[in-house]
């Protein structure tokens, strides 16, 4: 009787150990993949590591070819609660040409999407789709 009592707490101990190690596994998966979508450094990479694309979000609709250079402000890389990344930027040098561009990746930062959802009125002239 008391070896079977025994051997009950045991079996009840080693699922209740078991069941604490998953849990905290778990937890420390997600809890590790939820930081690191928020978290500022990781987006600046996986804005350096697609800037290319950006920069062709940027210059969308430059038929004539004013933008000559963009400068993406780093520091203003921010978490949307909609989803990916914003950050601020500006071309030719100038901080009057400045936009803003959201950039979200539904895969892991592999392929990312980038669309400027503010922009300079002059800027906005430049890269209008008729010109």
């Amino acid at each position: 009787m008391f070896k079977k009592v025994l051997k009950i707490i045991g079996i009840g101990l080693g699922v209740l150990l078991l069941t604490a190690f998953i849990a905290g596994a778990i937890q420390g998966f997600t809890g590790k993949a939820t930081v690191s979508m928020n978290d500022k450094g990781y987006m600046i990479k996986v804005a350096k590591d697609h800037q290319k694309e950006m920069d062709q979000a940027v210059r969308y609709g430059d038929k004539d070819h004013h933008i000559k250079t963009i400068t993406y402000q780093w520091n203003t890389v921010e978490h949307n609660p909609m989803g990916g990344f914003m950050l601020n930027g500006y071309v030719n040098g100038d901080k009057n040409l400045d936009f803003g561009m959201a950039v979200r990746s539904d895969d892991g930062g592999k392929h990312i999407y980038c669309y400027e959802y503010t922009c300079a009125e002059q800027l906005d002239d430049w890269t209008k789709d008729g010109n």
